[in-house]
Protein backbone atom coordinates (compact mmCIF):
# COMPACT_ATOMS: atom_id res chain seq x y z
CA UNK A 1 0.00 0.00 0.00
CA UNK A 2 1.36 3.65 -0.81
CA UNK A 3 1.90 5.95 1.53
CA UNK A 4 -0.29 9.60 0.96
CA UNK A 5 -1.97 11.95 2.37
CA UNK A 6 -5.51 11.58 2.25
CA UNK A 7 -8.28 13.41 -0.34
CA UNK A 8 -11.87 14.70 -0.33
CA UNK A 9 -12.85 14.74 -3.86
CA UNK A 10 -16.45 16.10 -4.91
CA UNK A 11 -17.36 13.72 -7.07
CA UNK A 12 -16.26 9.74 -7.57
CA UNK A 13 -17.02 7.85 -10.37
CA UNK A 14 -16.95 4.20 -10.48
CA UNK A 15 -15.87 1.41 -13.27
CA UNK A 16 -18.85 -1.24 -12.81
CA UNK A 17 -16.96 -4.20 -14.60
CA UNK A 18 -14.64 -6.18 -12.29
CA UNK A 19 -14.71 -2.93 -10.01
CA UNK A 20 -17.99 -2.75 -8.15
CA UNK A 21 -19.21 -5.54 -10.40
CA UNK A 22 -17.14 -9.07 -9.48
CA UNK A 23 -17.06 -9.74 -13.26
CA UNK A 24 -17.41 -8.95 -17.01
CA UNK A 25 -20.64 -8.33 -18.32
CA UNK A 26 -20.33 -9.76 -21.71
CA UNK A 27 -17.80 -12.65 -20.49
CA UNK A 28 -21.14 -13.82 -18.51
CA UNK A 29 -23.55 -12.64 -21.50
CA UNK A 30 -21.66 -14.97 -23.54
CA UNK A 31 -21.66 -17.78 -20.71
CA UNK A 32 -25.08 -18.14 -20.94
CA UNK A 33 -25.56 -17.23 -24.93
CA UNK A 34 -23.04 -20.28 -26.21
CA UNK A 35 -24.24 -22.74 -23.41
CA UNK A 36 -25.37 -25.33 -25.64
CA UNK A 37 -22.74 -24.72 -28.10
CA UNK A 38 -19.84 -27.44 -28.38
CA UNK A 39 -17.10 -24.43 -28.72
CA UNK A 40 -18.10 -22.80 -25.57
CA UNK A 41 -14.82 -23.35 -23.86
CA UNK A 42 -12.56 -21.91 -26.91
CA UNK A 43 -14.71 -18.94 -27.73
CA UNK A 44 -15.35 -17.55 -23.71
CA UNK A 45 -11.52 -18.02 -23.84
CA UNK A 46 -11.02 -16.05 -26.68
CA UNK A 47 -13.97 -13.56 -25.49
CA UNK A 48 -11.34 -13.42 -22.31
CA UNK A 49 -8.37 -12.76 -24.31
CA UNK A 50 -9.91 -9.93 -26.21
CA UNK A 51 -11.64 -8.28 -23.32
CA UNK A 52 -7.78 -7.96 -21.52
CA UNK A 53 -6.46 -6.78 -24.82
CA UNK A 54 -9.16 -3.93 -24.70
CA UNK A 55 -8.47 -3.16 -21.10
CA UNK A 56 -4.15 -2.84 -21.35
CA UNK A 57 -4.77 -0.60 -24.33
CA UNK A 58 -3.43 -2.82 -26.71
CA UNK A 59 -6.65 -2.64 -29.25
CA UNK A 60 -8.83 0.23 -29.19
CA UNK A 61 -12.18 -0.43 -27.16
CA UNK A 62 -14.41 0.06 -29.67
CA UNK A 63 -12.60 -3.14 -31.79
CA UNK A 64 -13.07 -5.06 -28.55
CA UNK A 65 -16.37 -4.36 -27.80
CA UNK A 66 -17.36 -5.51 -31.78
CA UNK A 67 -14.89 -8.57 -31.60
CA UNK A 68 -16.40 -9.80 -28.67
CA UNK A 69 -20.38 -9.29 -29.69
CA UNK A 70 -19.42 -11.00 -32.82
CA UNK A 71 -18.70 -14.34 -31.16
CA UNK A 72 -22.28 -14.41 -29.36
CA UNK A 73 -25.43 -14.70 -30.56
CA UNK A 74 -27.25 -12.22 -28.53
CA UNK A 75 -30.48 -11.68 -27.93
CA UNK A 76 -33.26 -9.74 -25.41
CA UNK A 77 -34.45 -13.37 -23.63
CA UNK A 78 -30.57 -13.84 -22.66
CA UNK A 79 -30.17 -10.15 -21.54
CA UNK A 80 -33.66 -11.08 -18.99
CA UNK A 81 -31.59 -14.53 -17.60
CA UNK A 82 -28.31 -12.56 -17.22
CA UNK A 83 -30.57 -10.04 -15.31
CA UNK A 84 -31.59 -12.71 -12.67
CA UNK A 85 -27.89 -14.29 -12.07
CA UNK A 86 -26.01 -10.72 -11.42
CA UNK A 87 -26.91 -9.37 -8.58
CA UNK A 88 -25.24 -11.28 -6.03
CA UNK A 89 -22.07 -10.57 -8.06
CA UNK A 90 -21.85 -7.05 -6.56
CA UNK A 91 -19.08 -6.24 -4.53
CA UNK A 92 -19.92 -6.94 -1.21
CA UNK A 93 -17.01 -4.52 0.36
CA UNK A 94 -18.04 -1.94 -1.87
CA UNK A 95 -21.98 -2.56 -0.19
CA UNK A 96 -20.21 -2.47 2.95
CA UNK A 97 -18.37 0.94 2.73
CA UNK A 98 -21.67 2.39 0.70
CA UNK A 99 -23.21 4.25 3.36
CA UNK A 100 -19.61 6.83 4.35
CA UNK A 101 -19.79 7.44 0.63
CA UNK A 102 -23.22 8.95 1.04
CA UNK A 103 -21.96 12.22 1.00
CA UNK A 104 -20.61 12.10 -2.16
CA UNK A 105 -21.83 12.37 -5.52
CA UNK A 106 -21.38 9.04 -7.04
CA UNK A 107 -21.36 7.94 -10.61
CA UNK A 108 -21.02 4.84 -12.91
CA UNK A 109 -19.80 5.43 -16.18
CA UNK A 110 -19.19 2.18 -18.17
CA UNK A 111 -18.19 0.07 -21.24
CA UNK A 112 -20.46 -2.16 -20.20
CA UNK A 113 -24.30 -1.98 -20.45
CA UNK A 114 -27.36 -0.05 -19.00
CA UNK A 115 -29.60 -2.33 -20.27
CA UNK A 116 -28.15 -4.74 -17.49
CA UNK A 117 -26.58 -2.02 -14.38
CA UNK A 118 -29.79 0.22 -14.60
CA UNK A 119 -31.44 -2.21 -12.86
CA UNK A 120 -29.21 -2.77 -10.24
CA UNK A 121 -29.39 1.02 -9.20
CA UNK A 122 -31.15 0.35 -5.90
CA UNK A 123 -28.73 -2.34 -5.03
CA UNK A 124 -25.35 0.02 -5.65
CA UNK A 125 -26.75 2.80 -4.50
CA UNK A 126 -26.28 4.79 -7.06
CA UNK A 127 -29.45 6.38 -9.46
CA UNK A 128 -30.17 5.63 -12.88
CA UNK A 129 -29.41 9.35 -13.86
CA UNK A 130 -25.47 9.05 -12.47
CA UNK A 131 -25.49 5.80 -14.46
CA UNK A 132 -24.15 6.07 -18.11
CA UNK A 133 -23.22 3.11 -19.70
CA UNK A 134 -23.45 1.56 -23.54
CA UNK A 135 -26.94 0.49 -24.98
CA UNK A 136 -27.70 -2.86 -26.76
CA UNK A 137 -30.12 -2.47 -29.13
CA UNK A 138 -32.85 -5.06 -30.28
CA UNK A 139 -35.88 -4.84 -32.44
CA UNK A 140 -39.23 -5.89 -31.32
CA UNK A 141 -38.75 -9.55 -31.82
CA UNK A 142 -35.68 -9.37 -29.21
CA UNK A 143 -33.07 -9.76 -31.96
CA UNK A 144 -29.88 -7.61 -31.29
CA UNK A 145 -29.67 -4.39 -33.52
CA UNK A 146 -25.99 -3.54 -32.17
CA UNK A 147 -24.26 -1.61 -29.61
CA UNK A 148 -26.31 2.28 -29.95
CA UNK A 149 -23.47 3.87 -31.96
CA UNK A 150 -24.71 7.49 -30.55
CA UNK A 151 -23.51 6.65 -27.57
CA UNK A 152 -19.76 7.76 -26.68
CA UNK A 153 -19.20 5.09 -24.33
CA UNK A 154 -19.00 2.25 -27.76
CA UNK A 155 -15.39 4.50 -27.75
CA UNK A 156 -12.11 4.09 -26.64
CA UNK A 157 -12.57 7.71 -25.10
CA UNK A 158 -16.23 7.61 -24.23
CA UNK A 159 -15.58 7.65 -20.56
CA UNK A 160 -13.60 10.85 -20.95
CA UNK A 161 -15.67 12.58 -22.78
CA UNK A 162 -18.71 11.15 -20.64
CA UNK A 163 -17.08 12.25 -17.73
CA UNK A 164 -16.24 15.52 -18.70
CA UNK A 165 -19.57 16.30 -19.21
CA UNK A 166 -20.87 15.21 -15.97
CA UNK A 167 -17.80 17.20 -14.01
CA UNK A 168 -18.91 20.04 -12.42
CA UNK A 169 -16.85 23.55 -12.58
CA UNK A 170 -14.20 23.98 -9.81
CA UNK A 171 -15.22 20.55 -8.53
CA UNK A 172 -12.09 17.73 -7.83
CA UNK A 173 -12.97 14.07 -9.43
CA UNK A 174 -11.98 11.01 -8.35
CA UNK A 175 -11.83 8.01 -10.60
CA UNK A 176 -11.93 4.28 -9.74
CA UNK A 177 -11.47 1.54 -12.05
CA UNK A 178 -9.72 -1.19 -13.49
CA UNK A 179 -8.90 -0.65 -16.99
CA UNK A 180 -6.52 1.25 -19.36
CA UNK A 181 -10.10 3.80 -20.47
CA UNK A 182 -10.59 4.62 -16.80
CA UNK A 183 -6.73 5.48 -16.80
CA UNK A 184 -7.07 7.61 -19.54
CA UNK A 185 -9.45 9.64 -17.70
CA UNK A 186 -7.27 10.70 -15.25
CA UNK A 187 -4.45 11.19 -18.11
CA UNK A 188 -6.93 13.34 -20.13
CA UNK A 189 -6.70 15.79 -17.25
CA UNK A 190 -10.70 15.42 -16.49
CA UNK A 191 -10.11 13.36 -12.96
CA UNK A 192 -8.20 14.31 -10.90
CA UNK A 193 -7.09 11.06 -9.07
CA UNK A 194 -7.07 7.80 -10.20
CA UNK A 195 -7.64 4.98 -8.19
CA UNK A 196 -6.33 1.69 -9.80
CA UNK A 197 -9.01 -1.56 -8.21
CA UNK A 198 -7.26 -4.81 -7.84
CA UNK A 199 -9.77 -7.14 -6.19
CA UNK A 200 -10.67 -8.57 -9.73
CA UNK A 201 -7.90 -8.23 -11.62
CA UNK A 202 -4.83 -6.53 -11.98
CA UNK A 203 -4.19 -4.99 -14.96
CA UNK A 204 0.35 -4.06 -14.64
CA UNK A 205 -0.17 -1.47 -17.39
CA UNK A 206 -2.79 0.32 -15.72
CA UNK A 207 -1.77 0.02 -11.66
CA UNK A 208 1.76 1.29 -12.31
CA UNK A 209 0.18 4.40 -13.48
CA UNK A 210 -2.05 4.81 -10.97
CA UNK A 211 -2.19 7.48 -8.33
CA UNK A 212 -3.41 4.95 -5.68
CA UNK A 213 -3.98 0.96 -5.51
CA UNK A 214 -6.77 -0.73 -3.90
CA UNK A 215 -7.43 -4.32 -3.05
CA UNK A 216 -10.57 -4.23 -1.38
CA UNK A 217 -12.98 -1.34 -0.68
CA UNK A 218 -12.48 -1.30 2.60
CA UNK A 219 -8.99 0.46 2.30
CA UNK A 220 -10.56 3.41 0.65
CA UNK A 221 -10.73 4.78 4.20
CA UNK A 222 -7.24 5.04 3.94
CA UNK A 223 -7.25 7.36 0.50
CA UNK A 224 -10.67 9.45 0.94
CA UNK A 225 -11.50 11.06 3.69
CA UNK A 226 -14.94 11.20 4.90
CA UNK A 227 -15.06 14.17 7.32
CA UNK A 228 -15.93 17.16 6.81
Amino acid sequence: MRKYDKICPDQIVFDFDSTIFRGELLEIIADIALKNNPKKKSILAEIGLITNLGMTGVIPFEESLARRLRLIDLSNNIVKEVLEKIPCLIDQDYLAIRPQLSKFETYVVSGGYKNLIDPLSKTIEISRKNIFANELLFNDNGAFLGVNKKNCLAYSDGKTRAIKKIKKPNSSLLMIGDGMTDLMVKKSGVADYFIAYTGVVDRKEVSQAADHIIRSFLEIDQIISFSD
